[in-house]
């Protein structure tokens, strides 16, 4: 698997799954790539291409504590991030309270991170991916799970 040396990061995602985030960056030939660390709040493995509380590039699983993770968090630290003013509906920000709804501090987060702009939340969100994956608890539930990589990764 070739990852570039160089990426801006243009979008980002923030799923209610569990927590999955999903970076999509470009070289500067345009080509884009997304870097997705997946939930690792529901350990039951719903889809065997989506481990829990792992690393993917391009949808290939990343070895923990391989050279093409090594790669991918140089890759994070050092891309640069689309600046873009807000859109107007994101300067004032229409929130809805449901009486039902139970959101957690890292939604709360990522909501407030939402009215400062695109570029705040994408650096929010790679911020977080890069502070997981160099996490022990990371490393710990590679382990826990098995750190199964596929035959193509080093």
């Amino acid at each position: 698997m070739k990852i570039p040396t160089q990426l801006t990061f243009i979008q980002s995602f923030y799923l209610t799954d569990g927590g999955t985030i999903v970076l999509i960056g470009e070289e500067p030939n345009m080509t884009r790539h997304e870097i997705t660390l997946y939930q690792s709040l529901l350990l039951h493995q719903i889809d065997p291409n989506k481990l829990p509380g792992r690393l993917y590039f391009n949808r290939q699983l990343i070895a923990v504590r391989s050279e093409s993770e090594a790669q991918i968090l140089r890759l994070l630290q050092t891309g640069e991030i689309i600046e873009e003013p807000p859109a107007p509906s994101e300067v004032n920000p229409t929130v809805k309270k449901s009486p039902g709804m139970v959101v957690g501090d890292d939604l709360k987060a990522y909501s407030a991170k939402l009215a400062e702009g695109k570029a705040a939340v994408i650096r929010h969100l790679r911020d977080q991916m890069i502070a997981r994956v160099e996490s022990q608890e990371y490393l710990e539930l590679a382990q826990q799970l098995g750190n199964r990589t596929n035959p193509n990764n080093d």
